[in-house]
């Protein structure tokens, strides 16, 4: 970074070193894209990254770190974080409160019998700003990442169930490979660093009407497996939301798993993210389109938006619009003007409520003429 003049005022150069420490050690031979994808969650106002990106690829090209300290007692340090686990519940109880490790699922519901008003941690990328921003006391407190049973990706032949500690970065691979249209939007959720801890149940569980993957979920027909003690029971996504901050999920119930079905020939889904910055930044306004096409007809159509409403929603009214119509322009544009009929948007410091109602509109605009040649 010294030599390529990479640092300037330097506050925040620390952050941008560790991330391409990171990315150099899991990576040696990191390409640019790679390098600026490590760099998203850095932000730096003095200057452009150039020097930046050439300082990584000098080390990069140069074989990366093979001689770090870190590398070498990888192994070492491996092996004591293995002895350290014995299977066992970890209880850590003081006047400051209560936090606790179950060992496993039954664990876990046992503790929330106890501890039915815990709050259930995960990855942090959104609890921990109610700590260290609104200063709330959480305890006691129920941290489930650790938990494999909550991190198992399966695929049956209807599609892929994520454990709900799936993190973004580990359900990016198969998002690639099974839903391809979604990785753009995916690389817009945060940087590595909240994709490395956010976990897609904690994002569907936080209940915020500008939350990433509600829209996407619900126009898919995602499913969520809900537990509470003995009971499983499963509801679609789009029923999880009640209203404002209210969810569909008892005292001592928990997301255990996410089922997104797969895409069918005949229809077409796409999702859109709106916001101030195109990375880094919560959505002005998320829009998810899937229709069911069969000769031409329009026989299904579910259209779900962050930011338009109290909670994640669709647009009915809106949908009841397209469904027997033909996919055409003069359809699509007729439909838009109900969106008035399904959403009354507010005014904040991200928009104003008239902005999100024409950005709403055109982007389902731009999903038909995204999809109007692929019939």
């Amino acid at each position: 970074m010294v030599e390529y003049h990479g640092s300037q005022c330097g506050f925040c150069t620390p952050g941008i070193i560790m991330s391409l420490y990171a990315l150099l050690l899991k990576d040696p031979n990191a390409n640019k894209y790679e390098i600026e994808k490590a760099l998203q969650g850095n932000l730096c106002r003095c200057t452009g990254y150039a020097p930046i990106i050439k300082a990584a690829l000098s080390l990069s090209e140069s074989g990366g770190l093979q001689n770090d300290i870190l590398l070498k007692q990888r192994e070492e340090i491996e092996q004591k974080l293995k002895d350290m686990s014995d299977g066992n519940r970890v209880e850590i109880i003081s006047e400051k409160g209560e936090f606790f490790i179950p060992k496993d699922i039954a664990d876990l519901v046992l503790l929330l019998e106890q501890k039915a008003n815990a709050t259930i941690l995960a990855g942090s990328s959104d609890i921990g700003l109610w700590v260290n921003v609104a200063h709330k006391d959480i305890s006691p407190i129920i941290f489930i990442a650790n938990l494999s049973e909550l991190r198992n990706i399966s695929q049956t032949k209807a599609g892929i169930e994520f454990g709900a500690c799936v993190t973004y970065s580990e359900g990016f691979e198969i998002i690639e490979k099974y839903f391809p249209h979604l990785s753009d939007f995916w690389a817009q959720i945060g940087g590595n660093q909240i994709r490395n801890m956010g976990t897609l149940g904690g994002n569907i569980a936080n209940g915020s009407p500008i939350g990433d993957l509600a829209p996407a979920f619900i126009a898919l027909g995602a499913k969520l497996n809900l537990v509470k003690g003995k009971i499983e029971r499963t509801i679609l996504v789009e029923d999880f939301y009640i209203a404002y901050g209210k969810q569909d999920l008892q005292k001592g119930e928990f997301i255990k798993s996410i089922f997104i079905p797969f895409i069918k020939e005949s229809e077409k889904h796409a999702i859109y993210k709106i916001s101030k910055r195109k990375y880094e930044d919560i959505s002005t306004v998320c829009a998810a389109f899937k229709l069911e096409i069969k000769n031409k007809k329009i026989t299904k159509a579910i259209f779900a938006f962050g930011g338009m409403a109290a909670k994640p929603s669709r647009a009915e009214e809106t949908e009841k619009a397209l469904e027997g119509k033909t996919f055409n322009e003069e359809n699509i544009k007729k439909a838009s003007l109900e969106l008035p009929n399904d959403f009354a948007p507010i005014d904040d410091v991200r928009s104003s409520a008239q902005y999100r109602m024409l950005l709403a509109q055109n982007l389902l605009y731009k999903f038909f003429t995204e999809q109007k040649n692929e019939q």
